[in-house]
């Protein structure tokens, strides 16, 4: 499958995925993110975010609102919702 963006640097992308696991909601499971071009729009929309809450922004009463498409993650990591559903049970 073709995608036009880059994936991370190697060493970017594993210390991210690390992060991303180590931040999972319920320590208990053993959630992992799959290292992907997805990685890139994550890093950067990370960063974007962190600029909002570190600006005056929220302060003066301005919201952020915002979206990631499923289309940014390959067909490989997406399914038909069973494992989704069946991890919420």
């Amino acid at each position: 499958e073709q995608n036009f963006l880059p994936p991370l640097p190697k060493k970017l992308a594993t210390k991210y995925m690390q992060e991303l696991s180590s931040k999972a909601y319920d320590p208990s499971s053993s959630t992992s993110v799959p290292d992907g071009t997805h990685l890139r729009v994550f890093h950067w929309f990370q960063g974007a975010i962190d600029i909002f809450r570190n600006s005056k922004l929220p302060s003066l009463g301005k919201e952020l609102h915002a979206n990631i498409h499923e289309s940014i993650l390959s067909s490989d990591y997406l399914s038909n919702g069973d494992e989704f559903e069946s991890a919420r049970e």
